[in-house]
């Protein structure tokens, strides 16, 4: 370490004497070009990256408070869609449970499907009451997408049917 020292402190003095056998001109002109290139660094190396960052900054700030006041604007509208889909989920599962109660068919298993539909499984559930309880649904708006029977014994089948309300044509 102290020889490293000792070699910058030399080269230092060796550099302090070459400048002073230089002509007054010629140290001038190196002075004016070491100005020159300190300019040159701090210009493009520190003021146009900082003014760039700056603008590409403004322009950021500015595109997200647009965005920020667009999802304001459509806020009521996402919240009014989001409670229409809701209410017909809901209404859909009730009333798919109280068809099921009116034919005296027990359900056993429902699962809502992220496309809105609904999933019913019964077993072992009469064919004639099934059918029914179809045509009721079918009555207030809930229809089928697919359907799946699979006979037990006569007169008693599995069911496995894809439920979605008419009125939304998604449910």
């Amino acid at each position: 370490m102290q020889t490293l020292k000792q070699q910058l402190i030399t080269g230092r003095r060796a550099m302090a004497q070459h400048w002073q056998q230089l002509p007054s001109k010629d140290q001038q002109a190196l002075t004016l070009l070491g100005i020159f290139v300190g300019l040159l660094l701090a210009i493009y190396g520190v003021l146009l990256p900082s003014f760039e960052f700056q603008q590409h900054s403004k322009n950021s700030y500015r595109e997200q408070t647009d965005l920020l006041h667009w999802l304001e604007r459509q806020q009521p509208l996402v919240a009014g869609l989001a409670k229409r889909s809701d209410t017909a989920k809901s209404s859909a599962l009730s009333q798919i449970n109280q068809a099921a109660k009116q034919h005296s068919l027990t359900i056993q298993r429902i699962q809502p499907q992220a496309d809105d539909s609904i999933k019913v499984w019964l077993e072992s559930a009469a064919f004639d009451k099934s059918m029914q309880w179809l045509e009721t649904l079918s009555a207030e708006g809930v229809s089928l997408r697919e359907l799946n029977i699979s006979k037990v014994s006569s007169g008693v089948i599995n069911f496995r049917g894809t439920f979605y309300t008419q009125k939304s044509g998604k449910l």
